[in-house]
């Protein structure tokens, strides 16, 4: 049987502390300046002005051929020449980014992206204030138009320009769907086609 050892009693030594500390002096602030040194490191990385400016806007055409119905002209019959799938295809063409890149002195990184709508809301009139709502498929296109540079110059130029670039490319579409209409029109007025009398006044009135 063990003899019961009393505990033993922690001591400090003074003298040693101020041995070591003597001697080992330059640890505290080597730590401290190392440490001072990693935070002004960090801190450098940050940066306090933005490295490139970006510019993103969404534009939704308007219908063109919606004050036609203010006349009883049905919109619907009238379809755009190329087609707003292709339209799309030729304002992310390289020709139309080209173009406007030309406008600028720089480099713009330019992006298009389209959207097809699944449903459009569609007004009729029919009769004297009466007015019908309904919802329809539809292919209209919305396009979101991203600018890219190095700080914030032309950007919003390059967007406009873009903007003005896709109306164009919408007119001449439209223009060449009227003058498909109406071409159509012509053909089913054409005399050796027996119509009746209503059908013959409603496709002058479309052709009119």
């Amino acid at each position: 049987m063990n003899p019961l050892e009393a505990p033993r009693r922690i001591s400090f030594d003074l003298d040693t502390f101020i041995g070591v500390a003597r001697k080992k002096w330059w640890v505290v602030p080597l730590t401290m300046l190392i440490g001072l040194g990693l935070m002004f490191w960090q801190e450098s990385d940050l940066q306090t002005e933005a490295r490139y400016f970006s510019l993103t806007r969404m534009y939704e055409p308007t219908d063109e051929g919606a004050p036609l119905t203010l006349v009883g002209v049905n919109a619907d019959l009238i379809s755009q020449f190329p087609s707003e799938t292709n339209q799309s295809e030729i304002l992310e063409s390289e020709e139309v980014k080209q173009k406007v890149q030309a406008k600028f002195d720089r480099e713009i990184d330019l992006l298009v992206r389209p959207f097809d709508k699944t449903f459009a809301l569609n007004t009729e009139t029919d009769g004297a204030a009466i007015t019908k709502f309904s919802f329809k498929p539809s292919r209209r296109f919305s396009y979101e138009m991203t600018c890219v540079e190095s700080d914030e110059l032309n950007c919003s130029a390059a967007l406009d320009a873009y903007a003005q670039e896709l109306q164009s490319i919408r007119l001449s579409a439209t223009k060449a769907g009227f003058a498909n209409s109406i071409k159509l029109l012509d053909a089913l007025l054409a005399p050796d086609l027996q119509l009746s009398t209503d059908d013959t006044s409603r496709l002058k009135l479309q052709r009119a």
